[in-house]
């Protein structure tokens, strides 16, 4: 069985809802955004995020279903979870140790490893529906090697945030500008058309729970900027019974 060496430890992803309660003793995630909180547990935390947890992002919460959608801002967030109250992440070995199965998996890697192994499990586990929506997926980016507009300006405006989020005052003024409804909207208007967006929250979290399939994306800005994922690097989500037929067919190294 050929094997595969990740640079960037898994993430498992659990969603609870209804009577379902995230184990007691889990540490609350007080942060930024999601990204952030999928980064800490990449070093090994285990955490859980409920609304009150992000003090920034205003997709997050609403596109996890952590918050129910209000205002018309909100509302457009889609496709989004319905009646969450917590979310844990925490590395995959943790959620061994507990017992648990995680519902999706997180995998950040460079396009040539998440290409490879989108193909090991085949297009028809994969979310061909969103392909074609860059904001949403890079899956036809990747099988078929497109390279447009959108994708030079999503890895281009990557880049430039990669090196501004190094400066303290950069970070301390996307998390002060965002806290505001009215300057997401006005941001969220222009990235939903032209760049990746919500690729942690939305497009490696929610897009595999509610559809079943696997997905790949580019970073966001957030993802970036807040996350400090490596520009070199995409998303993606697996579910829980893909990426087990996934480990069926290669061993998955970290």
């Amino acid at each position: 069985m050929p094997e595969v060496t990740l640079s960037v430890q898994p993430v498992g992803v659990k969603f609870y809802t209804g009577d379902h309660n995230a184990p007691a003793g889990v540490p609350l995630y007080e942060g930024i955004s999601y990204c952030d909180a999928v980064r800490r547990a990449t070093t090994g935390e285990e955490l859980v995020v409920r609304a009150e947890s992000i003090t920034s992002c205003r997709w997050s919460p609403v596109v996890l279903g952590l918050k129910e959608a209000e205002s018309g801002f909100e509302k457009r967030q889609e496709p989004r979870l319905e009646g969450t109250h917590a979310v844990l992440l925490a590395p995959l070995t943790a959620f061994e140790a507990r017992g648990l199965e995680s519902d999706v998996v997180i995998l950040r890697d460079e396009p040539g490893t998440l290409r490879y192994l989108s193909r090991i499990v085949g297009p028809n586990r994969c979310a061909r529906e969103y392909a074609d929506e860059l904001d949403k997926s890079a899956l036809g980016h990747l099988w078929e090697n497109r390279s447009d507009w959108k994708v030079k300006l999503t890895m281009g405006v990557n880049r430039l945030l990669a090196i501004l989020q190094k400066q303290e005052w950069f970070r301390k003024l996307i998390a002060a500008i965002f806290r505001s409804e009215v300057i997401s909207d006005l941001f969220d208007r222009i990235i939903s058309r032209s760049m990746a967006d919500m690729s942690i929250c939305r497009n490696s979290s929610v897009l595999p729970r509610k559809t079943g399939m696997a997905n790949i994306s580019f970073f966001c800005t957030g993802g970036i900027a807040w996350g400090m994922n490596r520009t070199q690097h995409m998303t993606s989500g697996w579910p829980w019974p893909v990426f087990n037929e996934l480990s069926e067919k290669v061993t998955l190294k970290w």
